[in-house]
C-alpha cells in the first residue's frame, strides 16, 4: 500500500513487467519527505537502489514501472522524491546506500558494540567496583590492580614451570584429564541406562527410586567412600594412585544423573505411532533404535552431557583440594595456605575461563544436533 499522505508509485516485479516512464502526477515536491521516509523505511530505500542498479542504462536512466492491477506479480509501493528527470533521480538514488546502508561495516560495528560490547564493559566495571570495595573492607584481600600486577609477573616467570613446580597450563591439563576420564566413563554408563529406563517400565520402577536417593547426595560426599574403596589391596596398581582414582570416581558419579535423566526423558517422549509404523514395516530392533530412538533422543542426550560436564568441572576443583595432587584446584587451595590470595584469584580466573570454553563448545554441539 502507498505511504499514507504521500504521493507514491508502484514498482512491479515479474517477468511480464515492461519498462515505463514516471508521470509528473506521481512525483512529490516536498523535499523533507525524502529524509523522513528514508529514516523510517531504510529497507524501501535499499529496494529503490536495487531497482536503480538493475534497470539503469546510459540512454534511458532509471526505468520505473507504473502499477497494473492485472499483472500477477509481487508489488512494492514506495514514494518518489523530487521533481527531477529519471537520469537525475538515478544519480540521487546511487548516493543513498552510502548514507543509509545498514550493512555497512561501521554500522555493524556500532550495533555490535551497543548490543554486546557495552553490556560487557558495564558488567566488568560492576565486578571491578565490588572487588575494590571488598578489598577496602578486608585488608588481606588484594585489590584488582595489585592482583593484576602480581599475577602478570607470576605467570610470566612460571608459565612453563621449573624443576620444583609445574607450570600453570599443565595444572589445568591435569585437571582436564581427570574430568575427561570420569566424564567419558559416566557417559558410557549413563546413555544406555537412560535408554533402558525410558523404554522399559520395569527399569523405570526399579531404578527411579535409587536415582532419586543418590542424586541429591553431594559429589564430595562420595570421595571418602571412593578413597577407601580404591585403597584396598586388590585395587592397588603402580599407574593410578588411590586419590586419582577416587577423584575420577567422583566425576563419574556426578556425570551420571543429568545424562541418565535427560536420556530417559527423551526416549520416553517418542510417539507410539512411530513405533507402531516401525513394527508394521517389520523393522529390526537395531533399525528402530538407529532411525527413531537415536535421532529423537540425541538433543536431550547432549543437553544432559552439557550439564554433567559443567558439574564435573566444578567438582574436580573441590576433589583436588582434598586429595592434594597436582591440579588447578589444589593450586588454588595451596596458594591460599601459603598466604598468596592473589594467586588463588588467578586460579579462580583460570577455572572460570576453562569452564566457559567447555560450556561454549557443548552449546555449539547442542545447537548442531537440534532438529
Amino acid at each position: 500500500m502507498p505511504v499514507s499522505g504521500k504521493k507514491s508509485f508502484v514498482i512491479k516485479f515479474g517477468p511480464q513487467t515492461e519498462p515505463g516512464t514516471l508521470s509528473s502526477s506521481h512525483r512529490t515536491h516536498e523535499p523533507h519527505v525524502q529524509k523522513r521516509f528514508l529514516s523510517e523505511h531504510p529497507s524501501a530505500a535499499r529496494l529503490m537502489f536495487d531497482v536503480a542498479s538493475q534497470h539503469h542504462s546510459a540512454s534511458r536512466g532509471l526505468a520505473f514501472f507504473e502499477g497494473n492491477s492485472n499483472m500477477a506479480s509481487e508489488t512494492a509501493s514506495i514514494p518518489v522524491f523530487g521533481n527531477v528527470s529519471p537520469n537525475k533521480e538515478s544519480k540521487r538514488m546511487a548516493t543513498i546506500p552510502a548514507v543509509i546502508d545498514e550493512n555497512a561495516f561501521s554500522r555493524r560495528l556500532g550495533r555490535a558494540f551497543f548490543v554486546s560490547g557495552l553490556p560487557l564493559l558495564a558488567g566488568i566495571a560492576f565486578v571491578w567496583a565490588l572487588w575494590a570495595l571488598a578489598s577496602f573492607i578486608s585488608k588481606d584481600l588484594t585489590g584488582p590492580i595489585e592482583t593484576l600486577q602480581k599475577n602478570a609477573k607470576f605467570v610470566w616467570e612460571n608459565f612453563r614451570g621449573d624443576a620444583n613446580r609445574v607450570g600453570l597450563p599443565m595444572l589445568v591439563l591435569y585437571s582436564l584429564a581427570r574430568v575427561v576420564a570420569g566424564f567419558l566413563l559416566g557417559a558410557i554408563v549413563a546413555i544406555p541406562l537412560g535408554f533402558w529406563i525410558g523404554t522399559s517400565d520395569f527399569a523405570k520402577r526399579a531404578l527411579s527410586p535409587i536415582i532419586e536417593i543418590c542424586r541429591p547426595i553431594s559429589p564430595l560426599a562420595w570421595y571418602p567412600v571412593a578413597l577407601v574403596l580404591f585403597s584396598a589391596p586388590v585395587m592397588q596398581n603402580d599407574t593410578l594412585k588411590p586419590p586419582t582414582m577416587a577423584a575420577t570416581f567422583v566425576i563419574f558419579i556426578c556425570s551420571l544423573w543429568p545424562t541418565v535423566l535427560n536420556t530417559a526423558f527423551g526416549a520416553g517422549q517418542i510417539s507410539k505411532d512411530y513405533l507402531n509404523v516401525a513394527r508394521m514395516l517389520k523393522m529390526t530392533k537395531w533399525a528402530i533404535f538407529r532411525q527413531i530412538y537415536w535421532p529423537a533422543t540425541l538433543p536431550h542426550i547432549v543437553t544432559g552431557l552439557r550439564i554433567s560436564l559443567g558439574i564435573a568441572w566444578m567438582v574436580i576443583v573441590a576433589a583436588e583440594m582434598l586429595n592434594g595432587q597436582d591440579g588447578i584446584g589444589f593450586f588454588c587451595w595451596d596458594q591460599y595456605n601459603a598466604g598468596s590470595v592473589d594467586r588463588s584469584i588467578l586460579a579462580m580466573f583460570c577455572i572460570g575461563v576453562v569452564g566457559m570454553i567447555l560450556n561454549v563448545g557443548m552449546v555449539k554441539l547442542e545447537k548442531a544436533v537440534q532438529y
